[in-house]
């Protein structure tokens, strides 16, 4: 397993890259989205008016309401669907155009998309097979990500014989060997029970904190946005309606932090934020 000294080590190392001097990972302008339904009826707005910007290895949450637009505005960043209305560029370090054929983008959902007929190490190393890496590249990157993730003794065993957690492990595993410079994250630990994602909490920024990296990650839970992210965009009816800085430094213990005074006074004041806007969005709909 990764050492805390690792961890420090790696932290202290990335502090000055991930300030945004090295550009942006994320650029949206007049981004505006709508479903146009099969039936005669008006299409639906779902993303209305969006400008953001995300610097290069910063980690940012989005929570907001059910069909607020976050996981559509997530697919938009990913390049699954494109928008109606407005740019929205996802960029590499080097300035260049990220999509996800090249390894660039990663894209963790709630459930796994483990391949069934697969063992655990042969779906790790899916993604560095289908890019046409070798077997010994590829067999070497999947073991050390197994490592990382703390599946080591489990690389032969297939899906059907691994709990939910182990499978999200193996998911985050797959894509740290792709090792895309951004990761897309939606509500990756909602389905697991509470003791395995506070688990999979702590392990996950254990890991961004060895090496940083660019993270757009949409959750529910207005605990865990502040636990894990640098900055929680609230969105509410299509808009991003608030920006709201996390002042915990890295790097982070996140089993320590959860029963910090300052983290519980800030997930309360967060929640009032959330709460307020999603009863506007209420009155409004």
């Amino acid at each position: 397993m990764v050492t805390d000294s690792e961890v420090k080590q790696s932290v202290s190392t990335a502090a000055g890259e991930g300030s945004g001097t090295d550009g942006l990972a994320v650029r949206i302008r007049g981004l505006n989205h709508w479903f146009i339904p099969p039936t005669n009826v008006a299409p639906k707005l779902i993303i209305d008016g969006v400008d953001l910007d995300i610097p290069q290895k910063q980690f940012v949450a989005i929570i907001g309401s059910s069909g607020c637009g976050k996981t559509t505005l997530l697919n938009l960043v990913a390049g699954i669907d494109s928008p109606r209305m407005g740019t929205v560029e996802s960029l590499s370090p080097e300035g260049k155009r990220l999509k996800q054929s090249d390894g660039g983008l990663g894209y963790m959902f709630a459930r796994d998309a483990l391949l069934p007929w697969r063992n655990l190490v042969k779906n790790v190393e899916y993604g560095l097979e289908v890019r046409g890496v070798p077997k010994p590249q590829r067999q070497a990157a999947a073991k050390r990500s197994i490592e990382i993730v703390g599946l080591t003794g489990s690389e032969h065993k297939y899906p059907a014989e691994l709990s939910q957690g182990m499978r999200q492990r193996a998911s985050l595993a797959r894509i740290l060997t792709a090792d895309p410079s951004f990761l897309l994250m939606d509500e990756p630990f909602s389905a697991l029970d509470a003791e395995t994602k506070m688990d999979m909490q702590s392990e996950f920024s254990r890991i961004w904190e060895l090496r940083p990296r660019t993270v757009l990650f949409v959750t529910h839970d207005i605990t865990e946005a502040p636990l894990l992210a640098d900055r929680v965009l609230i969105m509410s009816q299509g808009k991003i309606v608030r920006d709201i800085k996390v002042p915990f430094e890295r790097p982070r213990i996140v089993d320590e932090l959860r029963f910090d005074q300052a983290y519980v006074d800030f997930v309360h004041s967060l929640r009032d934020e959330f709460s307020n806007w999603s009863s506007l969005g209420r009155r409004a709909g």
